[in-house]
């Protein structure tokens, strides 16, 4: 049955599937140009006939629904819109059998295909039914799964995963950052709006708690070196070299701690981290206006530059006109002001809770080619909220919500496939974290006996946990100073899993040491003699302390030396 065009409606609501039950349906929603579609015609009387068709559609017809018998078709004039017929079992019948099946294929002709809509039509006898794809712009999110072992091995399952993870999968630890990335497809040239949003809470518990690079826990120096470094770009055409990056910005509403005040002991470092970008240009973040449209003359944009907040080539414009035409001066945005205007915060720390955002990048690419935007999710710690980051279940949610495009004309480009796709990750797959080092002291000599003798210390610090460990800072007030440490291997600044640092200082013994029979230093003046520099109780050696602290534990940690003294009977005393 050839359909009319032309810009007529066809056919009735109550003709969408035929009387006997027949139905057509497609594959996927949505093709590339050059790819084929196959189809299935189902309900088909045994060795019978079906005549297919494929149209565009310009308009859903009344119902605002496509895929229905009211949808609007138009002939723009490319090839393979002529209908062709196929027999159950016969040859075009791909499945082979006369079993009331039939499965054929269309090809999706590049000459005026992109970014339409098309009707299929299937017609066997009096009854007609009809289905709807599209090649159109679309959006795909995938979550890295990097095997089920705790210990981080290569190829044990390590790849992108169009859905959810559990611990069967995937092995993260509190501060881990999960990595995510969008496939854009079927792109033309314009400006693209993308919004994301992830659970930051479930039932008063944190999940992720901001965003960050996509390899942030992945290769020298981190929880996951032993792992994969996941590849953006795996699986599509697209070089591996980025084409643009885009800092994420500050979200005060971690930055401010439980107690939600900047500026007091509870606040929290939020790590750098940034989206990458393939394939397309990010250009920063967008509020839509009242209107709730990006494209729209009330939008606000906050524009990077260089992707780096600060640098002084930062631009606040309002206006898609604006934006298009350069008509706008540089200043400097700051990554916290700009973060204090594009996060939505949905719902409330104390239950649930959802942050949104929405990056903009520009396509300049030709016709349906794709694009890639790759960044990482940072599993909310204890440490961090205060033993507030037990939720329990799958609550680790990253989405795709919507995605909006316009060129340069603020005409509409067609996105279809969009609207809310959800990866979640189980807690189950979260593995406890346990930072541990040890630290050690020692002495090059076991004794010293007079004045100016030298006493080289050796402080050695051991990752003995399971994360690395940051903020290193080593305190010991007997030394002036201290070289080390030796053994950051990657000069990562990170005390990694396993990593052994040394330091080293010198200490030259003071007579008074020897007068003292101990290590001089301030009593506490119990006995009233006013003598600053008495030991009341000298043990007969020089004690040394060191301490050390690290971020990621909240106790310093101290180790000890003693080298003895003896007194020399040449001296006197």
């Amino acid at each position: 049955m050839a359909l009319e065009e032309n810009n007529e409606i066809i056919l009735g609501d109550e003709q969408i599937v035929g009387s006997d039950g027949l139905t057509v349906s497609s594959d996927q929603d949505d093709y590339s140009p050059g790819s084929t579609a196959i189809i299935t015609a189902e309900g088909v009387e045994e060795g019978g006939s079906v005549t297919f068709e494929v149209d565009h559609v310009t308009d859903p017809g009344p119902d605002g629904i496509y895929g229905t018998a009211d949808d609007t078709t138009v002939d723009l004039g490319g090839d393979g819109h002529d209908s062709w017929t196929v027999v159950d079992g016969g040859e075009g019948d791909l499945d082979g059998e006369a079993n009331g099946v039939i499965v054929t294929e269309w090809y999706v002709n590049p000459d005026d295909s992109l970014n339409e809509t098309f009707l299929l039509s299937a017609t066997s006898g009096d009854s007609t039914a009809y289905s709807s794809f599209t090649d159109s712009a679309s959006y795909n999110l995938d979550q890295w799964k990097n095997g089920n072992s705790v210990i981080p091995t290569p190829g044990d399952g390590d790849e992108w995963v169009n859905g959810n993870l559990n611990e069967q999968q995937a092995r993260y630890s509190e501060g881990d950052f999960v990595p995510y990335r969008a496939t854009i497809s079927d792109l033309t040239e314009g400006t693209y709006f993308l919004t994301i949003e992830y659970d930051v809470t479930e039932g008063g518990q944190h999940a992720l708690d901001y965003l960050g690079s996509y390899d942030e826990s992945f290769g020298p120096g981190s929880t996951h070196a032993g792992d994969t470094v996941p590849d953006p770009v795996d699986g599509t055409v697209l070089s591996p070299t980025p084409t643009s990056s885009l800092d994420v910005a500050i979200d005060l509403n971690v930055t401010e701690g439980v107690d939600g005040i900047l500026g007091t002991a509870d606040d929290i470092v939020q790590e750098g981290g940034s989206f990458t970008m393939y394939g397309a240009t990010l250009t920063g973040y967008a509020l839509a206006g009242a209107d709730g449209d990006f494209g729209t003359a009330d939008d606000v944009y906050f524009l990077s530059g260089d992707g780096v907040w600060g640098n002084g080539d930062e631009a606040e414009v309002t206006g898609f006109d604006n934006y298009i035409s350069g008509a706008y001066s540089t200043t400097s945005l700051t990554s916290a002001y700009v973060g204090s205007q594009i996060y939505n915060l949905s719902g409330d720390f104390s239950g649930n809770s959802q942050q949104s955002l929405t990056v903009i990048f520009d396509y300049s690419g030709a016709s349906g080619e794709d694009a890639v935007l790759a960044w990482g999710g940072h599993i909310a710690t204890n440490d961090d909220w205060e033993d507030l980051a037990n939720p329990s279940g799958s609550p680790y949610h990253m989405r795709l919500i919507d995605m909006e495009a316009y060129k340069d004309d603020a005409t509409t480009i067609k996105v279809v496939g969009t609207g809310n796709q959800d990866r979640s990750l189980s807690r189950s797959a979260i593995v406890p974290s346990n930072p541990d080092f040890t630290v050690t002291k020692t002495a090059d000599v076991l004794s010293v006996d007079a004045a100016g003798d030298v006493i080289t210390y050796t402080i050695t610090l051991t990752n003995t946990g399971d994360v690395a460990l940051s903020n290193v800072l080593v305190s010991d007030p007997l030394l002036d100073s201290l070289s080390g440490p030796v053994g950051d291997l990657d000069l990562d600044g990170l005390l990694d899993v396993d990593e052994v640092w040394t330091y080293t200082g010198t200490y030259t013994v003071q007579q008074i040491d020897l007068d003292s029979n101990g290590t001089a230093e301030p009593d506490n003046n119990d006995d009233n003699d006013g003598d600053l520099l008495t030991i009341e109780d000298p043990d007969g050696d020089i004690d040394n302390v060191v301490t050390v602290t690290v971020a990621e534990i909240l106790d310093p940690r101290t180790a000890s030396a003693e080298v003895d003294i003896i007194q020399n009977p040449s001296i006197s005393i």
